[in-house]
């Protein structure tokens, strides 16, 4: 039997482009497609979104026989006759996400035109894996203002290792006799913000706890910890895995041991592990701030840029609305 491939002219003719609520959504339909889409990460699933934006929405686009070939979530929220988008709470990146062995530039331009047709200030984030790509071309076209934020990722893939202070604060970790596991609930997290209160509002702990939670349960967390060789709790790196990539989520140290080298013996055996198992990347997901990306680099980490689409704030006569 030949197998005719359609072209995009033809997709663009029968192309339905829908917002929808999370109410209409079906879960194993949306997460079907989230983790056989050619993004993978575990922040776009449902049951992140339902605690991190409560009630959001998405575009769909399906094609004439009602198959969906691109998603696009996001929380919406209204501002008497004005809509507003903004990247979700702890979802680092967002963007398009496409059904895979899809022709993009079409369907990115579309939703694009969409997006600012429908909404008056928006701020979303797109991965790395936009950079140097036509969506960029698109969005100057649509007068989006476009900026470029800095990640740091390891490429595991290839070879690796620590660099300079990093090799010395490993070694110093071990002396000490620090211990690492894998296998630790979450739940110690929420002791160890509670000593380091510079790390998250107490405003948004309560939803980051239930994250942890979720992501624990279904697998998609690890958790490395470190304890003293007095056996105390001393620090620990919250990351996601999910399709062959990690992402570093969150980390803490008790104050008494920001000298010891136990976080940069976490990263460096979490590390070691996503390299050992076949990982292919691993993204630390920041930092603008000089001191942690200074930490990022020495563990490997190299910078790479994503893009930030925004569109004007609101005029001055209206800001009294927000």
């Amino acid at each position: 039997m030949e197998v005719v491939m359609a072209s995009f002219y033809e997709y663009c003719l029968t192309m339905n482009i829908q917002l929808i609520s999370r109410k209409e959504i079906k879960i194993e339909q949306w997460d079907s497609f989230i983790l056989n889409a050619n993004s993978g990460a575990p922040f776009l699933l449902s049951g992140w979104l339902d605690i991190a934006c409560p009630g959001w929405s998405t575009y769909i686009i399906s094609n004439a026989n009602q198959e969906w070939i691109a998603v696009m979530p996001m929380p919406i929220k209204k501002w008497v006759f004005i809509s507003e988008i903004r990247q979700p709470l702890f979802c680092m990146y967002g963007g398009i996400i496409l059904k895979e062995n899809i022709d993009q530039i079409n369907i990115e331009k579309e939703l694009l035109k969409k997006l600012k047709k429908d909404n008056y200030r928006i701020e979303l984030y797109f991965p790395p894996k936009y950079l140097g790509h036509n969506l960029q071309v698109l969005a100057q076209e649509l007068n989006y203002i476009i900026k470029n934020r800095i990640t740091y990722q390891i490429d595991l893939t290839q070879s690796w290792e620590l660099i300079g202070t990093a090799k010395r604060n490993l070694q110093k970790s071990i002396r000490e006799g620090w211990m690492v596991s894998d296998t630790e609930s979450p739940d110690h997290f929420h002791l160890l913000l509670q000593n380091n209160p510079h790390i998250m509002p107490k405003k948004f702990q309560n939803r980051f706890v239930q994250l942890l939670n979720w992501a624990y349960t279904s697998g998609y967390l690890t958790t490395w910890t470190g304890f003293s060789k007095e056996g105390k709790l001393g620090a620990m790196v919250l990351i996601l895995q999910c399709s062959k990539s990690a992402w570093y989520l969150s980390g803490a140290v008790l104050p008494e041991f920001r000298q010891s080298g136990i976080m940069t013996h976490l990263f460096n055996s979490a590390i070691h592990d996503y390299k050992k198992r076949g990982f292919t990347l691993f993204d630390f997901e920041g930092s603008q701030i000089p001191s942690i990306a200074k930490f990022f680099s020495g563990l490997g980490g190299s910078p790479i840029s994503y893009l930030c689409l925004k569109r004007e704030p609101l005029p001055k006569w209206l800001s009294w609305i927000r």
